[in-house]
């Protein structure tokens, strides 16, 4: 919530901007047309017409030559206001996009939750028992996450979202990886060959659909963009210190080395 108040300050801030802006234009159009009619169109007047009380129909006419800027000062600021309208649109429609999505990515995380608790009881069993009713409930919230996920427009809370799945991606492979699961008699029905011990007496055995579903997203999402290739420099600064930075720095140094460079130097000794 206290990410979506900044950004939502921050769409505020940019509105605000806007409209000082279209204050200041309108403010410099009515000042120009203030300018005009007090001295440039007066002054013109003045040097050209002699009489001007005599003729007033002369004067009619000559004040319809300059109709035409009345009505570019009318164009422009008719074309300000539409502006001003559809940035408070656009400013409306992108806070409700963002509420909205934020909503999604908070039910998707409470899925991929619920997906957990499911599989595991609650994190009571971990590895989880074989249960079918436990596998099938969990493929389901974690499809349903997913689904949930495909709505989300805005690219921030995009990114609040993948954070989510990868923490509960990982939960569920420390749940999996047991040597129990590498028994294709844990998947199997009961009465099979090489019965599953923890399996209940004429129990099914778990539906493979939701078994894949499952496994599937235990594992490193394919094609996903990798924060850790922005990794390049295998160093720290001259601001870090402690005892992992000294031992990590030594092993950085140590797989730098050439091993003929090591060889030479054990053999000096």
């Amino acid at each position: 919530m206290t990410k979506y108040l900044g950004k939502l300050s921050a769409k505020q801030n940019e509105s605000w901007r806007f409209w000082a802006k279209v204050v200041g234009v309108l403010g410099a159009v009515v000042l120009a047309w203030g300018l005009w009619g007090g001295f440039v169109a007066g002054s013109f007047l003045r040097a050209t017409c002699k009489d001007c009380t005599a003729d007033l129909t002369s004067l009619g006419q000559f004040g319809d030559l300059f109709g035409g800027i009345n009505a570019l000062f009318s164009a422009l600021g008719f074309g300000v206001l539409a502006m001003g309208t559809m940035s408070a649109y656009q400013t409306y429609r992108d806070e409700r996009r963002w509420i909205r999505d934020e909503k999604y990515s908070e039910q998707a995380q409470r899925s991929f939750e619920w997906a957990y608790d499911a599989l595991t009881d609650g994190g009571k069993h971990v590895p989880p028992a074989p249960h079918r009713l436990n596998w099938l409930t969990s493929a389901r919230h974690i499809l349903r996450a997913q689904k949930i996920a495909l709505l989300i427009q805005s690219p921030e809370i995009l990114i609040l979202f993948q954070e989510n799945e990868e923490y509960w991606r990982h939960q569920f492979y420390l749940a999996l990886e047991h040597p129990q699961l590498a028994n294709s008699s844990y998947f199997a029905r009961s009465g099979g060959v090489g019965i599953y011990v923890g399996r209940p007496v004429g129990g099914l055995g778990i539906d493979e659909m939701s078994a894949l579903v499952v496994v599937k997203f235990s594992r490193w999402k394919e094609g996903a963009e990798d924060p850790m290739k922005q990794v390049t420099q295998l160093s720290f600064g001259d601001e870090f210190n402690g005892y992992p930075v000294r031992g990590l720095t030594e092993h950085l140094k140590n797989i730098s080395t050439p091993s003929s460079e090591k060889t030479g130097s054990n053999s000096g000794h």
